[in-house]
């Protein structure tokens, strides 16, 4: 199994080669039938087009897709849960794995985070990895905090 570390570098040579522009990979719609399956990022082999000679696409076979939702708002249970079907869809309708699938919002609750971490659910449906991020806007550290973490 390919970890995030080994396609970094197979990533960021296609990103270079393709000079920063990534839009085979944005706002991409899986199934022609259904409009609400459609992922903000969606790397995977069927989508990398010329990757000359730096292997992305085979790594992407070998680690599987890695699809990314943004969410403007609070990552709750019912959310998760929806995003993980529509991976689950994903996976059946291109018969790809899925290596991460990767959910970005404001806030997530802790049923949100309970039912993310029950890996052997997910790995059952062909998701390798299911993660949650809280974005922070408007963290203000306190001023403990910002004695703690001055490099000197």
């Amino acid at each position: 199994m390919q970890s995030v570390e080994q396609i970094s570098e197979p990533l960021q040579a296609y990103i270079n080669s393709k000079r920063n522009n990534l839009a085979e990979f944005l706002n991409i719609a899986v199934d022609k039938n259904d409009p609400n399956l459609r992922f903000d990022i969606l790397m995977d082999a069927n989508h990398v087009l010329d990757d000359d000679g730096n292997n992305f696409r085979q790594v992407l076979e070998k680690y599987g897709a890695v699809i990314i939702k943004i969410l403007d708002g609070v990552i709750d249970r019912q959310y998760v849960e929806s995003f993980a079907d529509s991976l689950s869809k994903y996976s059946s309708i291109t018969k790809n794995k899925v290596g991460l699938g990767l959910l970005l919002g404001e806030d997530l609750t802790d049923e949100a985070k309970e039912y993310a971490s029950k890996i052997s659910l997910h790995r059952k449906r062909r998701i390798n990895h299911l993660i949650l991020i809280a974005k922070q806007s408007s963290y203000q550290p306190s001023k403990d905090q910002e004695q703690t973490s001055t490099i000197s």
